[in-house]
């Protein structure tokens, strides 16, 4: 009986340890960004502070909409010069912009018609940011083409998610 019950304790053991081992590399990358530091968002000192003054959910997502369609414009620009330090900013302030809007819409009251409003706003949005990416990947250099499609893999996760709440809306 005690042979029994510590075979079956270690089986329970190794069978946690293997979980806890293949959570940890499916969720890494995620846990990795959640740990990252507001400094490396890359955002400007003005665009931090325009967000800080924002009164609520849907004027930040404003701001944060009108940061991602500046920062969208410098990724395809600087990844177009090769420009090797700036693209990665523009990119990571692009990534940054886009995941704090759709933060906004998941904060948003419980008014079903401000959160339909901003599922709307950020689903179009995104969706021809998303087209000006892929436009913009046919003309970009190779070596800079992976730039433009870490923005556009965000920005079209974000999308997708979003497209989920934009039926439930009936919104096309």
């Amino acid at each position: 009986m005690i042979k029994r019950n510590s075979a079956h304790r270690h089986l329970r053991w190794t069978a946690s340890f293997t979980i806890a081992v293949i959570l940890l590399f499916a969720l890494g990358p995620a846990l990795h960004l959640l740990g990252a530091s507001e400094e490396d968002d890359s955002l400007t000192t003005q665009e931090k502070e325009s967000l800080s003054k924002a009164k609520d959910y849907e004027q930040k997502l404003k701001i944060y909409i009108e940061i991602a369609g500046h920062r969208m414009k410098e990724v395809i620009q600087f990844a177009g010069k090769q420009d090797k330090e700036n693209t990665p900013k523009a990119v990571k302030a692009y990534q940054t912009a886009c995941t704090g809007a759709e933060k906004c819409v998941f904060a948003a009251s419980s008014d079903s018609k401000i959160i339909r409003k901003m599922v709307e706003i950020l689903y179009k949005t995104l969706q021809a940011y998303n087209a000006a990416l892929v436009r913009a990947m046919g003309k970009t250099p190779d070596e800079f083409r992976p730039q433009i499609e870490a923005a556009f893999n965000v920005s079209t996760g974000i999308q997708q998610g979003m497209s989920v709440r934009a039926e439930r809306y009936g919104i096309k």
